[in-house]
């Protein structure tokens, strides 16, 4: 009898409960791996979001430092033809606030370390445009700042590049790409309100004809991106239009009747601030993007 009752037992024991047993530790043992590999790639995704932000900012700054560059030495311009002048040095004491934060904290980044060499010449420079435009219109500080103006562009281009290396998603190219075309807007009106007051030279006009044609280029680059949403296309279907009517201005330049400094002048702000709008979209867009092999990862 004793010996059936432990026969009993033992089948019991290798048929039902070890086999119970096993697979219960090994199921405990895949969650608590399981949960491991995605508490790992929760943080993995969430640094990749922090970096992801941080360039994002890093391109914005680097992108608004050269387009309010051009737009000072627009508004300056403005300043000296007495179109709009107490609005302009209104807009110039914003534009200097701006370049002011994005330089400052383009310093302070840690992000910016392999970039210092590039950000204290880009501060140099910007110290000796900010001193120029307290000074009263003269032509000849005129063309300082329209010099100083151009340093930025470059220096600040080259920031944005080196940042846009160390970006993960489609969207920070887009983003770089819609703050150039900021820059060029003011550019290009600034060029415009240069050969209305008088410069006639055969140089400035080159100039103007080749930034119509890299904007136009790059505008029609940011409409077909695949990356864009719907209110990315709603924003570039505005700025289309608008600079539709600006490339009309620039058309009629060399007309005295159809020519019209002001809407130049007003229109290239116009456009600016739709861009300014895109310019967020795309950071936000690359902001909250995952890297491919962090979700493969995952």
């Amino acid at each position: 009898m004793e010996n059936q009752i432990a026969l009993i037992a033992f089948r019991c024991w290798e048929c039902y409960l070890k086999p119970f047993l096993i697979a219960a530790m090994l199921g405990i043992l895949a969650g608590a791996c399981f949960g491991s590999l995605a508490h790992a790639a929760q943080g993995g995704n969430t640094k990749s979001l922090t970096d992801n932000a941080a360039v994002s900012n890093q391109i914005a700054s680097a992108g608004r430092i050269r387009q309010q560059a051009q737009r000072i030495a627009k508004l300056y311009q403005q300043i000296g033809m007495g179109l709009e002048a107490e609005r302009a040095r209104r807009q110039v004491m914003q534009a200097t606030r701006q370049i002011d934060t994005d330089v400052s904290g383009l310093m302070r980044s840690t992000m910016a370390e392999k970039s210092q060499q590039l950000m204290e010449r880009t501060r140099k420079v910007w110290e000796e445009m900010r001193r120029d435009c307290d000074l009263p219109f003269t032509p000849q500080n005129r063309e300082r700042i329209f010099i100083h103006a151009d340093d930025l562009a470059m220096l600040s281009g080259r920031l944005a590049t080196n940042f846009e290396l160390g970006a993960s998603t489609p969207a920070s190219r887009l983003l770089d790409l819609t703050l150039r075309q900021g820059m060029l807007v003011q550019r290009l009106a600034r060029l415009y309100l240069t050969a209305y007051a008088g410069d006639k030279s055969t140089g400035l006009h080159i100039d103007i004809e080749q930034a119509r044609r890299e904007f136009s280029s790059a505008l029609n680059e940011l409409a077909t991106a695949p990356e864009n949403s719907e209110a990315n296309r709603r924003i570039l279907d505005l700025a289309r239009t608008q600079w539709f009517f600006f490339e009309q201005s620039l058309a009629g330049m060399n007309n005295s009747e159809s020519s019209n400094p002001k809407n130049v002048a007003t229109s290239s702000e116009r456009i600016l601030e739709v861009l300014d709008e895109l310019s967020i979209q795309y950071a936000r867009a690359g902001e909250a993007t995952v890297p491919a092999r962090n979700e493969r990862n995952s």
